[in-house]
């Protein structure tokens, strides 16, 4: 009722533009996989009953059908494995179409939490799913479970930074356990997982020291998914720039960032979406690999601009 636009990140993009008279031009891109659109307003659900007044005019609508950019024609001489760390829940609805082409472990330190993945994939050879938590050493850490399950990290919640804002109780420590943790590269060096191709992390804050864990395997992935912070919300932890340096070297640069809007009207929170340059890419399988994961991401296309403007500027 306020007026304001919300990006929920359903669309792919999304461009408000203000009128002389008071009017908004909103441009969305979707992905439609059943062939419709819908549109209008509605309230957590299909259909909205409104408040009695006017709110909301819409005075034209204008649609443009992309060609189908699916990637399911492209094939596949070996499954992209996905390592996703903190998934609770499961695979990502993103993931959802390609995962034929998966090979998934799950790392889900939470033994209920764990215990429900192995039930909903028991029947599919291609899910993994271990119950221990990854960081930068092989031993035991403490968890800190917060009041909101999704804010429990191996480190502690900094009240200080947190207590401004309105998510603040999310953050309360409700208890602690002592959790088996383990690096990422040692479980390789045991047989115990495959080499990643892809890396999802939401650990809340304790990215950096998962991404450590890795060590040199790192050059092996083509894209890294992970949930960062510009501020620090957990006591010690890496920041949104020590992972964009950390990452470099492996030759994995920053594609994309995604807000999310939980601390009030400050950017705290993000995902960000790294892959492999496509210069650094050696195979043709991992070139198709890289192609499937940019779709997915809804990275886009290189854009010609900056090949332009050093074009002008070469001497001649």
């Amino acid at each position: 009722c306020s007026g304001e636009i919300k990006d929920r990140g359903i669309s792919r993009a999304l461009e408000i533009q203000t009128n002389k008279d008071g009017s908004l031009t909103v441009c969305a891109l979707y992905e439609s996989r059943d062939g419709c659109a819908t549109f209008g307003t509605f309230r957590n659900s299909g259909v909205y009953a409104g408040f009695g007044t006017p709110q909301i005019v819409i005075k034209s609508v204008r649609i443009y059908v992309q060609k189908d950019i699916s990637l399911h024609c492209v094939t596949l001489p070996e499954k992209i494995t996905l390592i996703d760390i903190g998934a609770a829940g499961g695979l990502q609805n993103k993931w959802s179409d390609y995962k034929d082409r998966l090979h998934c472990v799950f790392f889900e330190p939470v033994e209920k939490d764990a215990a429900d993945l192995r039930r909903k994939y028991a029947n599919d050879e291609d899910m993994q799913v271990m119950d221990v938590a990854l960081s930068n050493l092989d031993g035991h850490r403490k968890l800190y479970l917060t009041r909101a399950p999704k804010c429990s990290s191996l480190l502690k919640p900094r009240h200080e930074a947190i207590s401004k804002y309105k998510v603040a109780p999310c953050f309360d420590v409700d208890d602690t356990k002592r959790v088996a943790v383990r690096r990422y590269d040692t479980l390789w060096r045991k047989k115990l997982v495959p080499l990643p191709d892809v890396i999802k992390i939401d650990v809340q804050g304790a990215e950096y020291e998962v991404l450590e864990g890795f060590g040199d395997l790192l050059k092996a992935c083509i894209g890294i998914e992970l949930e960062t912070h510009f501020y620090e919300i957990y006591e010690g932890q890496k920041l949104a720039c020590d992972i964009v340096s950390y990452l470099e070297p492996y030759g994995l640069f920053l594609r994309k960032l995604e807000p999310h809007m939980n601390f009030d009207r400050d950017l705290v929170e993000v995902d960000a979406y790294f892959t492999k340059r496509r210069s650094l890419i050696t195979t043709r399988v991992d070139d198709k690999k890289l192609q499937i994961i940019e779709h997915v991401w809804g990275l886009g296309e290189e854009s010609p601009t900056g090949a332009l403007l050093g074009k002008s500027f070469t001497r001649r």
